[in-house]
């Protein structure tokens, strides 16, 4: 537990004991060595064992038994397979561009990472007691907030977010590109196009979360969750979640919106010419933005690393350390059940079809996130600031269900798609001779 060490407190006390480095700065070289311990070796750790947990719990769904070979009930699986990548030579196609080649799995692994950079993990301090940004005198208690425990704790921190995990859009194309192979080309013009049409109501879904809390911190937003409670117990607060949710999967291409990799149609998709780590680095990735979705989620929904209804260990617990370590546990739990739900839904759901993906996406989820800001403004209105939660759930309850079967009503009313040959397979067509074909 790296994490819970980073306090500034912890950190200052440690460089007056005589311990820090001649001509460096302790507290800020040390928080800064600390953060990048943790990316670099506990969050691809995590992963890993993501993947393990994954391909166990697909052979349960599956009636199998999995992984189980490597180490101690296949703990050891995950290092087998780093190992097997490493030593993996890397194939780069004669025609290829080579540098954009490379480049793009690192863009899809820099976007992943920097999504975790603005997460609050914990608090760096178990008393109310730091004035939020741009307010230089505190007007009342209820202004100041815990601080944050996150690697860069900025006040436009879900405007980062968003930019950043723009990014993967860029590494997709440019892998599809950069190969000179048709199919893999096809896989990356596919992922852009989902991924440009998904971000829509991913950002949009968040726009009830900013309009609660009138704040873009993740840190304010946790804070906010203090006084009001979970954003998720409401009816804009569970559309929004749910709305978030299924956005994010398809922005990570995972099923039943991996039509970028349909290996039935197109072989691998994107990353058809990859071997090796190259390769790697592209599951890493996909993993590791499983892991960043579900913190979001944690963060901007589920309180963070409180209990629902409570703020302990805040306020109870004066050791920083002690109270991180039961924050970052709970944080821990929930992302694990986020994760859990993931790939719960890659076991159970059939893959879409390429046209049906594209409407849900602008024929229901648009139209749904642009309601669910509309019932989330009259939700701040009754059950926020007029403080009755019992009159929102009567007037905002109803208009959600009646949207939500509405539109997918509207995005059923065009009738199947036509199948290409159908119609002359059916019924023979004579030739001018009048003879049947």
């Amino acid at each position: 537990m790296i994490a819970p060490l980073l306090d500034p407190v912890f950190l200052l006390a440690f460089a007056d004991d005589g311990l820090r480095p001649a001509g460096l700065d302790g507290p800020a070289w040390l928080y800064w060595l600390g953060w990048l311990l943790v990316f670099l070796v506990v969050f691809p750790g995590i992963v890993a064992y993501i993947v393990l947990a994954e391909r166990k719990l697909a052979g349960r769904f599956q009636d199998r038994i999995g992984p189980n070979r490597v180490g101690p009930f296949g703990l050891l699986q995950p290092i087998a397979d780093a190992i097997k990548l490493v030593t993996k030579e890397n194939l780069v196609p004669r025609s290829a561009d080579a540098f954009v080649h490379l480049l793009a799995p690192v863009l899809l692994m820099v976007s992943s990472f920097l999504v975790l950079a603005v997460i609050p993990f914990g608090v760096r301090s178990t008393a109310r007691d730091m004035i939020p940004f741009g307010i230089a005198e505190a007007p009342d208690e209820a202004s100041r907030w815990y601080p944050g425990l996150a690697a860069v704790d900025t006040a436009s921190g879900l405007l980062y977010l968003i930019a950043a995990a723009s990014l993967s859009v860029l590494g997709i194309f440019l892998a599809g590109w950069s190969s000179r192979n048709k199919f893999a080309l096809i896989g990356s013009m596919r992922g852009v196009a989902q991924l440009v049409s998904y971000e829509i109501p991913q950002v949009l879904s968040l726009v009830p979360v900013i309009l609660w809390t009138g704040s873009l911190s993740l840190v304010g937003i946790f804070n906010a969750q203090l006084d009001q409670g979970w954003f998720l117990f409401s009816p804009p607060g569970i559309a929004a979640f749910v709305l978030l949710l299924i956005a994010s999967i398809a922005e990570v291409n995972r099923a039943p919106f991996d039509l970028p990799e349909a290996e039935s149609e197109i072989i691998a998709g994107y990353h058809t010419e990859y071997s090796g780590m190259r390769f790697g680095l592209f599951f890493l990735a996909e993993y590791l933005a499983i892991f960043g979705i579900s913190c979001v989620a944690v963060a901007l929904f589920l309180g963070g690393g409180t209990l629902p209804g409570t703020t302990w260990p805040l306020g109870s617990i004066d050791s920083v350390i002690l109270a991180n370590v039961i924050l970052i546990g709970i944080f821990g739990v929930k992302v694990a059940l986020m994760i859990f739900l993931v790939f719960w839904i890659r076991a159970t759901l059939p893959r879409m079809r390429v046209d049906r993906l594209m409407n849900f996406a602008w024929k229901v989820l648009i139209p749904l996130c642009l309601v669910n800001i509309l019932v989330a403004a009259a939700w701040l209105e009754l059950g926020v600031r007029r403080d009755r939660p019992l009159l929102g759930w009567l007037v905002t309850l109803p208009v959600l269900i009646v949207a939500i079967a509405g539109f997918v009503r509207l995005s059923r009313s065009g009738g199947h798609a036509p199948v290409l040959g159908k119609t002359t397979l059916a019924q023979p067509t004579p030739t001018p001779s009048g003879s049947l074909r």
